[in-house]
């Protein structure tokens, strides 16, 4: 298998398991987790992504799937922790990937599903529906609670963990979970699009292929 397929394979089933992941959440609450918080361990998505310098990098979401689209329940919180324990942290509107870190080591980035616009400085408008929109943002580090994600956005409502390769940044965006926003399952899944964006590192877009 060459290195574009493999690579294209790793975003897509991340995306899937997004997409399944938040539908589980509006189903009863989330895996591990209350009615009101939702992921691994109440509320707490996996492992760590620790930088150079020992710093992690913890996400913590709250909110309900079941609240609908677009209706700002569902926040995400990346905390950053120091090996001296110091914290910092800021809240975003939306389901924030899992972040990953620049080749240099300067930049953190993720994707959020349905954000709120208004929390980020952005870079671009690459969404061509007003509706289906998805982000890629960078925030400098080191992480302050004053911190302001640059952003471009993207179409589709859900966005994959994004992927540094040949100096590019690569995600995969989708149509098919929206409704699962809405707290029920998919009714037209057949309408749904999704597209691979390749990404460069100063936020234009290389391309856009629909998949």
């Amino acid at each position: 298998m060459k290195r574009y397929q493999v690579l294209f394979a790793v975003l897509v089933l991340s995306l899937f398991l997004r997409a399944y992941y938040v539908h589980a959440m509006g189903m009863g609450g989330g895996m591990m987790g209350g009615n009101d918080n939702y992921g691994m361990m109440n509320g707490m998505s996996a492992a760590p992504v620790v930088g150079g310098d020992g710093t992690a990098y913890l996400l913590t979401y709250q909110g309900s799937a079941a609240s609908g689209a677009g209706s700002g329940s569902f926040k995400s919180t990346l905390t950053a922790i120091t090996t001296a324990g110091q914290k910092s942290s800021i809240t975003l509107t939306g389901f924030v990937s899992r972040p990953v870190l620049s080749p240099d080591g300067g930049l953190l980035v993720a994707s959020t599903s349905m954000p709120d616009m208004s929390q980020y400085n952005m870079m671009g408008y690459y969404n061509a529906s007003g509706t289906s929109k998805s982000t890629v943002y960078a925030v400098q580090l080191p992480l302050t609670n004053d911190s302001r994600p640059l952003a471009i956005s993207l179409d589709g409502n859900f966005a994959s963990v994004p992927v540094f390769a040949n100096g590019k940044l690569y995600v995969v965006t989708t149509d098919f979970g929206g409704s699962m926003m809405g707290g029920g399952m998919m009714q037209n899944p057949q309408q749904g699009k999704s597209y691979l964006y390749i990404i460069n590192l100063d936020g234009t877009v290389v391309s856009k292929v629909e998949i």
